[in-house]
């Protein structure tokens, strides 16, 4: 929707795609969950108010594949980046150690700008799995993007969880299903 974009946008909380263009709203941006949350209330008092033999069996809070890896760019997203991997690592010390990098502090740490192709190497899927990445041998072994992938994982399942508490909140007589395969 070009409205939710636009005032989205005019809050600077849009993503910025790869190749610098806009991208969707950020489903971090404070604007998006508001109107997402009044989304699902008018959804459910609809649902409610029509559906009285329960034709609608579940609502569906959202899914991955929605959040492409080339448009997660936001200076808020980055800011609670470098937050998850403070409380990662701990130290910066640690983090350059895993990263091969030198930084001097979290704050200088953007996102690792990268698509698809960056996070799941062709070789990792096309030529079996690598043991660069234990438990998720199919991820880059570059550090940052790993990292900026595991953060997304966790941000994603934030965020459907959230919107499913919402539709269950607001009617507990139906139950929610999404979609997390993290193949996005």
């Amino acid at each position: 929707s070009d409205w939710l974009r636009a005032k989205v946008k005019a809050a600077g909380e849009l993503c910025t795609k790869v190749d610098g263009g806009d991208g969707d709203p950020s489903i971090t941006s404070s604007v998006y969950q508001q109107a997402l949350e009044d989304w699902v209330h008018r959804v459910v008092e609809h649902v409610r108010e029509r559906d009285k033999s329960h034709v609608v069996a579940y609502y569906h809070p959202g899914a991955e594949w929605d959040l492409s890896y080339d448009r997660r760019y936001t200076p808020g997203d980055d800011a609670r980046f470098r937050k998850w991997l403070l409380v990662r690592y701990g130290s910066i010390k640690r983090l350059n150690v895993e990263w091969g990098s030198q930084y001097s502090a979290f704050n200088e740490i953007e996102s690792p700008k990268h698509t698809l192709i960056d996070a799941f190497p062709k070789q990792s899927l096309c030529a079996g799995l690598t043991k660069d990445t234990p438990g998720k041998p199919w991820l880059s072994s570059n550090g940052a993007i790993r990292d900026w992938s595991t953060y997304w994982y966790e941000a994603v399942a934030e965020y459907i969880n959230g919107t499913s508490r919402l539709f269950k909140q607001l009617d507990p007589t139906r139950p929610t299903v999404s979609y997390l395969t993290f193949a996005w």
